[in-house]
């Protein structure tokens, strides 16, 4: 990688919290690209929170989502400096040298802290509005989707309320796409409990299933192949548990008092980097997340209860003993 190139793949890390520069429109410093194969958010220019926020309300101003999505494009390419989909040569060779075992995993995540490093969130990400909830969608995902929204907003929206609800199974991941092209974070996923179909929330909060955890599941193959360079980000990594609770203030409010809380771990995901969940933040950095007790998920901001962690794993992807560790 080029001098330049190793310079905008670190400012890009930024842009969610993975380095220390500020994120235009964002209140958080951390967040990859969660549950989706992850993403790197591009780095946004620096604006202030005021002016942001005047521009999204513009955005709403719009009077159908095609109007909204032209005036969310232009914001957007406005507004990033670097493109979400920018690679990293770098750690594509690591991968590859860390899957035929020619260096350690020590040595790969030195990679990961040298060219794409790996913060926490310090506040939760913005809230998007609900027709920003709706509108960032493709116009097959609205017409087929469940929203977790008011009934005024869905009706006025033209799109179906969704009937989840406390104690239906979710599995849930992020909508890339809603991300790259509008720069909205949404919680996309599917029940076995409820309606078919995929339902879309600004926040999820999961619970164990009785003696089974909440889990956190992301296809080996797929990891390893987006890791090395070969194949594209698709969404098929996912936190599957049961719905604790919906009410996206009550969560907000639960994860600012937990984000520091030494029993949650902040989660991350992003293939790029390695090939499932990890921890983000402190003595356990980097180390694989299995599952938990309780998730709470905002956007790309991920919270886990009593996470269990692979500690002694040494791979890319699939780890093997786990470790329960609570404070």
């Amino acid at each position: 990688m080029s001098g330049i190139t190793r310079l905008l793949a670190k400012e890009l890390s930024s842009a969610l919290g993975i380095t220390d520069a500020p994120v235009a429109g964002a209140v958080a410093k951390g967040s990859d690209d969660l549950l989706a194969s992850s993403v790197d958010v591009g780095t946004n220019k620096q604006v202030s929170n005021l002016d942001y926020d005047a521009r999204i309300a513009e955005l709403d101003e719009a009077p159908d989502a095609e109007a909204w999505q032209k005036k969310a494009k232009t914001f957007v390419a406005d507004s990033r400096d670097v493109s979400p989909s920018i690679k990293t040569p770098e750690l594509e060779q690591s991968t590859r040298e860390l899957l035929d075992n020619k260096i350690t995993r020590e040595q790969h995540l030195e990679n990961v802290d040298t060219y794409k490093p790996v913060n926490p969130w310090d506040a939760l990400p913005r809230e998007p509005t609900d027709k920003a909830t709706a509108f960032s969608l493709t116009s097959s995902k609205r017409e087929a989707g469940f929203f977790v929204l008011p009934q005024e907003s869905v009706s006025s929206l033209g799109v179906s309320k969704s009937a989840l609800q406390v104690g239906d199974n979710f599995n849930g991941r992020l909508d890339i796409p809603a991300y790259t092209a509008h720069d909205t974070w949404i919680v996309a996923g599917t029940t076995r409990t409820g309606e078919k179909g995929t339902h879309y929330a600004k926040a999820i909060h999961y619970t164990s299933d009785g003696d089974k955890p909440v889990k956190f599941i992301a296809s080996n193959k797929a990891s390893e192949n987006i890791g090395k360079g070969e194949k594209d980000k698709s969404g098929y990594a996912t936190i599957s548990g049961v719905i604790k609770d919906l009410d996206v203030q009550t969560i907000r409010s639960k994860a600012e008092r937990y984000l520091r809380d030494p029993e949650w771990t902040q989660v991350g995901f992003d293939p790029r980097r390695q090939g499932g969940f990890y921890a983000r933040a402190g003595e356990n950095k980097h180390v694989p997340v299995r599952e938990a007790s309780e998730v709470l998920q905002i956007g790309p901001l991920v919270l886990a209860r009593n996470a269990v962690l692979d500690i002694d794993y040494k791979g890319y992807a699939i780890g093997g003993l786990v470790q329960r560790r609570t404070k």
